[in-house]
């Protein structure tokens, strides 16, 4: 009786690793896209927005913020984004809150 040889499969998580956006604060990049997802976070239904940055290189890093001042901010930029247009913008924190600027 032969023995059939087991497959294997590298595990690939359905979640996103993303980076926290506060770690670009006070540099200017490019975003060229910008999603919404919602999730259940400790119980509550929150909503966190995941933004594609292109670096010199053209590479694209996914990061994440849960800030309601950026998710607004970012609603507007998804309507650029949308049209295929990439926007340049700069992190900024004035005491508590991170907002975009003109680079």
């Amino acid at each position: 009786q032969q023995q059939q040889e087991q497959s294997v499969i590298d595990y690939k998580s359905s979640r996103e690793i993303t980076k926290n956006i506060s770690e670009l604060t006070n540099t200017t990049f490019i975003i060229s896209d910008v999603e919404f997802k919602e999730l259940q976070f400790k119980g509550n239904q929150t909503v966190i927005a995941i933004v594609s940055i292109v670096d010199e290189n053209g590479n694209i890093t996914k990061y994440h913020t849960f800030s309601n001042i950026l998710q607004e901010q970012l609603k507007e930029i998804q309507q650029y984004t949308q049209q295929g247009k990439w926007v340049r913008v700069k992190l900024m924190k004035t005491k508590r809150y991170y907002t975009f600027s003109s680079p």
